[in-house]
């Protein structure tokens, strides 16, 4: 299902002694209609933290959504992760998220 609506990435580090801190979380609240024609509204959440040398990287974050159907389709929650890059603190990008598993609510 294609999905569209907004993604929020909030990327924070601290110096510490061993290097950075760093403290990644996402949401993202969309849309998006199954290959059956059932509309579902999407909630979703993530994030990790780490302690790195330095906060350029690729960071693999957890996530959870839960899908919503607004007919008759069932209800279901994904598990799966993001991929984030950043580069350099000004370049920042939440790849698309691979999917682990998901269970059926309705």
């Amino acid at each position: 299902m294609l999905l569209s609506g907004p993604l929020d990435v909030i990327f924070h580090a601290n110096q510490n002694g061993a290097g950075v801190h760093v403290n990644i979380n996402s949401t993202f609240h969309g849309a998006g209609t199954g290959d059956q024609g059932n509309d579902h509204v999407v909630a979703a959440v993530g994030g990790d933290q780490f302690d790195v040398a330095t906060a350029d990287g690729t960071y693999i974050i957890p996530f959870h959504a839960e899908v919503i159907s607004t007919g008759a389709a069932p209800n279901y929650a994904v598990e799966g992760t993001d991929t984030v890059i950043v580069l350099g603190r000004a370049g920042r990008e939440l790849l698309p998220h691979e999917r682990h598993e998901h269970t059926c609510h309705g």
